[in-house]
């Protein structure tokens, strides 16, 4: 005899069957909103880098744009234009936006001429190079000349004889420079030309003058022996001075002088003693 089963549901079985039925939709349906944000994000990071790419590419380009023109400005006597531009050139070839300005300043300073150099951009593509020269105003020694501001920088030119020769220990440029001045504008009012001023290391003070006599002036304060030596010039030496050798102010009470000619020496002494009462 055959028996039938049969299974009843309960009301609860009836319910969790009808609560499983209606999830299975939503189930289905929650990867949309997520695929949906992950290709908002992927489209995004897409374009930023798009952007980015265009930036960086945009930055090479404009890097990289050659100079067109460089402009030389300021009075050039001892430097050569060609010799500027064959110096700046190697530093050139970053492009106009990535030009060192400070490196091409510092290329054209070592150039023993150069004094200052101004470098500086100019729209469109052109470089503006500023250049002062160095001022000689006197040589030092024998290879090297002083400029306007005291420095000494080793170059001599053929025509340098025409400036004062100054000589001394190192670092004394700008004190031999002031005294020479000094003695200069204290000396011209009696017709004398100082050419040549040294200062020794234990601080002695030798002048030459244009006619070729030398001055000793003594150490450091030399300014009431050099008053002395002028308080006598015209009345003791004046008429007979390109006679002289040598003149010595270090005396106290006087000063010596050494002649080139003995006989103008005894003529000298002679003409003393004739006045001598």
């Amino acid at each position: 005899m055959a028996i039938k089963v049969e299974r009843r549901m309960t009301k609860r079985s009836a319910k969790a069957g009808r609560r499983g039925a209606h999830r299975k939709p939503a189930a289905a349906q929650s990867w949309l909103p997520k695929a949906v944000g992950t290709l908002q994000r992927l489209a995004a990071g897409a374009a930023l880098v798009t952007v980015s790419w265009g930036l960086f590419s945009a930055y090479q380009w404009f890097a990289t744009l050659p100079v067109e023109r460089v402009m030389f400005a300021g009075e050039l006597r001892q430097t050569h234009q060609e010799r500027l531009v064959k110096v700046v050139q190697p530093l050139l070839q970053s492009g106009y936006f990535a030009l060192d300005l400070s490196a091409i300043q510092g290329v054209l300073e070592q150039e023993l001429w150069v004094y200052r150099a101004t470098v500086q951009r100019v729209w469109p593509m052109q470089l503006r190079i500023d250049i002062q020269e160095q001022v000689p105003i006197a040589r030092w020694g024998r290879d090297a000349l002083i400029n306007h501001r005291g420095e000494r920088f080793p170059v001599v030119v053929p025509d340098a004889d025409r400036l004062p020769l100054l000589s001394g220990p190192d670092g004394s440029e700008r004190l031999l420079i002031e005294t020479y001045h000094q003695l200069q504008a204290r000396m011209q009012p009696h017709g004398l030309t100082p050419r040549e001023l040294d200062r020794d290391r234990t601080g002695n003070w030798r002048l030459r003058l244009e006619g070729g006599q030398q001055l000793v002036l003594g150490p450091e304060e030399f300014t009431a022996t050099l008053d002395r030596f002028l308080g006598m010039y015209g009345g003791l030496v004046g008429e007979k001075f390109n006679d002289v050798a040598r003149i010595d102010t270090r005396y106290s009470n006087g000063i010596a002088i050494a002649w080139r000619s003995q006989s103008v020496a005894g003529h000298l002494q002679q003409r003393q003693g004739d006045r001598t009462p």
